[in-house]
């Protein structure tokens, strides 16, 4: 079992996943049932990316089965993967049914001491967004937690990320990030438009609610 190989095949989706979260995938196109049963057969992880523009560097994820769903008598799955490593397209190899591609791997940059301040806006931004909408967490993620459980930041900010339903761009754009601070502002920027946007919205109502004595 080699997580880090230097040749994987690719798995276009209008998805991007991170390292360490999870996804559910319905496989049901004929190459993509091949790959993934050649995956489980031996193994292997598979590279999950958004699009396939080969005309400049593609950042996708390895990909790996944690658990089969279903498997159909036509040979469709429904699989849960798993993201581990991030990985660069260095060039694309079209042998078998699904494209493959010759990848290098990368982590983050080593940047010194992460500000704890901008953290600490970053979690007041995200906890005021779960409240405003009324979101209830089980017992497992409760995100005063979720540092004792996570390995870094970065792994914190792929869960902040999926839970506020960044748009596809802004996830490809973390996803290529490779530092924290660049991480955190970019998810700060965005929960802080959400805070200006429910701002806006509260005072329309609230200016409604005088005109209008049904909203009383």
């Amino acid at each position: 079992m080699n997580s880090r190989p230097s040749i994987v095949p690719l798995f276009p989706l209008e998805k991007v996943l991170f390292p360490g979260m999870a996804m559910p995938l319905h496989v049901s196109d004929d190459r993509y049932k091949l790959l993934i049963e050649e995956c489980l057969d031996d193994d292997k992880v598979f590279g999950i990316l958004h699009g396939l523009d080969v005309q400049k560097p593609i950042v996708g994820t390895t990909a790996r089965v944690e658990k089969v769903l279903n498997r159909y008598d036509d040979g469709r799955f429904d699989i849960i993967v798993v993201g581990e490593q991030r990985f660069e397209i260095k060039s694309v190899i079209q042998t078998k049914a699904y494209l493959q591609a010759i990848v290098s791997y990368f982590s983050d940059a080593k940047i010194g001491e992460f500000p704890r301040s901008s953290f600490d806006e970053l979690v007041r931004l995200y906890k005021l967004y779960v409240q405003r909408l009324g979101l209830k967490h089980d017992n497992s993620f409760h995100l005063d937690d979720l540092m004792d459980v996570l390995d870094d930041e970065r792994e914190l900010s792929y869960v902040i990320a999926q839970t506020i339903g960044l748009d596809i761009r802004d996830q490809q754009e973390l996803l290529e990030k490779t530092d924290s601070v660049a991480r955190v502002k970019l998810l700060t920027g965005v929960l802080h438009r959400h805070d200006v946007v429910y701002g806006l919205a509260q005072s329309l109502f609230e200016k409604r609610k005088e005109f209008d004595p049904m909203l009383n």
